[in-house]
């Protein structure tokens, strides 16, 4: 009797322990089924994409144009239903399945789209490239210029406007004296309506104009606005999803935006470097600045080049070469003597600094097309037009000068990343760069239709399974491309 009283306990036991077993079993197989799945479907990234930028996301509309979560939902059904029934779609049985499970509920709760808040999902993701790939060590260069920039305050200052006063402050004074023959040369050659004259010829003709040669090389590509993500954005003609997961820090801070900027350097295109089969040829400048087409965002590029490097020269000018800063300040002397008018020796002398400054910075700007290199603070040797260039000697180059391609210093493309640093609206970066990559995509077969907003990087989904016995499990499970 005794025994049997054992015996019945322990049989109890063991097979609570068995049902225990099978019940882990199950829910073991449901849990695998389900991130089996997600990893297949995961799996299944934009190809194109990710050899273009190297991201990774679902095209929920998988290359049909028509794109949904439900997509998603019904790709992974599928895949879960290979792991839960190893006999589907062969023709010779692999073996036996002793746990029986069915798939009762899928639900995709939160799906992260590429363009969501303004694109912070897909800078997210390039900046957690460009951190795997190069680490902080590759903005320490751009860091170093931009505190450069701010402490000289070098995009702060407009030598047009520098210019215009001082020269309505000298002519209203010859106005006033009753000075009307202002061409007289001094010994040296040097005259008030020379140096005018000099600015005059290239002052209202457009920075392109004078910094490109071959105007016949610049693209005349022009992009339909409306048919982007920016446009669809502003619309509010955009899917929009569960943004970045609360555990992914968000790309806020002055790092996240600069290793941002070295992503797109590296995979967009710009003049100096354009991207093979890319409808727009100079994408880094529609980043900046937004135009509809190549020549404009050029032109800008130019202009704001020429505001840095006028700046840049004025400084060197004023600070760096007491002995160009002297060539100028007796220039001047001399002028104002031969007018009678001494009190003007200094606006004589900013306005002459000022034109030599701007004048530099168009051969600065060439040379930055041409390819060559420009340092932020440029050297002696690097100056390359002397002052009787701007008393009427056309603007002879500077004998002590040398070929500055040939010179360490700050290449086009390095020009653009400072430009890209001081970009005020970050969102307008994010949004136009998804512009571009919607543009280059589109021009590779079978994605005339792709959209940025139907490409997923994180999903949270929700799982009902039952077995064979009426045992049921149910669990979340999130995923996300890192």
């Amino acid at each position: 009797m005794y025994l049997s009283l054992v015996f019945a306990i322990i049989l109890s036991l063991l097979l609570a322990l068995v049902e225990g077993a099978a019940m882990g079993a199950a829910r073991l197989q449901a849990e695998l089924a389900a991130d089996l799945g997600l990893d297949s479907v995961f799996a299944e990234y934009h190809r194109e994409l990710f050899k273009q930028y190297g991201l990774l996301f679902i095209d929920d509309s998988y290359g049909t144009g028509k794109g949904s979560v439900s997509k998603i939902e019904e790709h992974l059904a599928d895949y879960m239903s290979y792991n839960l029934n190893p006999k589907k779609g062969l023709l010779i049985a692999p073996g036996s399945n002793w746990v029986s499970l069915e798939n009762v509920y899928l639900e995709i709760e939160e799906a992260a789209f590429a363009t969501d808040n303004k694109g912070e999902v897909w800078k997210a993701q390039a900046i957690e490239y460009m951190k795997s790939r190069y680490g902080l060590d590759i903005i320490k260069t751009v860091q170093e210029q931009l505190q450069i920039i701010e402490k000289e305050q070098l995009l702060s200052g407009n030598m047009e406007e520098k210019l215009a006063k001082y020269k309505a402050e000298f002519e209203d004074t010859l106005e006033t004296e009753a000075i009307e023959e202002t061409d007289k040369k001094t010994q040296e050659g040097f005259s008030y309506d020379s140096m005018i004259d000099f600015f005059d010829s290239f002052a209202g003709k457009g920075i392109l104009y004078l910094t490109v040669s071959n105007q016949g090389s610049i693209s005349n590509a022009v992009m339909r606005r409306e048919e982007y993500i920016g446009h669809r954005e502003q619309a509010g003609n955009i899917n929009k999803g569960s943004g970045l997961p609360e555990y992914v820090e968000k790309p806020d801070s002055l790092i996240d935006e600069l290793l941002f900027q070295e992503f797109l350097m590296e995979k967009y295109g710009c003049y100096t470097k354009e991207k093979k089969e890319s409808l727009l040829k100079y994408q880094i400048e529609y980043i900046l600045y937004g135009r509809d087409n190549d020549i404009s965002n050029l032109r800008e590029c130019a202009e704001h080049l020429f505001l840095l490097r006028s700046a840049s020269n004025y400084l060197y000018l004023t600070t760096q070469d007491a002995v160009k800063l002297n060539e100028v300040r007796a220039a001047a002397t001399a002028i104002c003597s031969l007018l009678c008018l001494p009190e003007l020796i200094e606006a004589l002398t900013q306005m002459i600094l000022v034109i030599w400054s701007m004048a530099e910075a168009i051969q600065d700007v060439k040379t930055l097309f041409e390819g060559g290199k420009v340092s932020l603070i440029k050297t002696r040797a690097e100056w390359k037009l002397g002052l009787s260039g701007i008393f009427g000697g056309g603007g002879k180059q500077n004998n002590q000068g040398t070929n500055p391609t040939q010179l360490s210093g700050i290449s086009y493309e390095g020009y653009l990343r400072i430009l890209l640093a001081v970009m005020l609206n970050r969102n307008d970066k994010a949004l136009r760069s998804m512009d571009i990559a919607e543009m280059d995509i589109r021009q590779t077969k079978g994605n005339e239709s792709f959209r940025l907003d139907q490409c997923v990087d994180y999903l949270k989904v929700s799982f009902g399974f039952t077995g064979d016995r009426g045992q049921t499990y149910v669990f979340t499970r999130t995923m996300r491309y890192e």
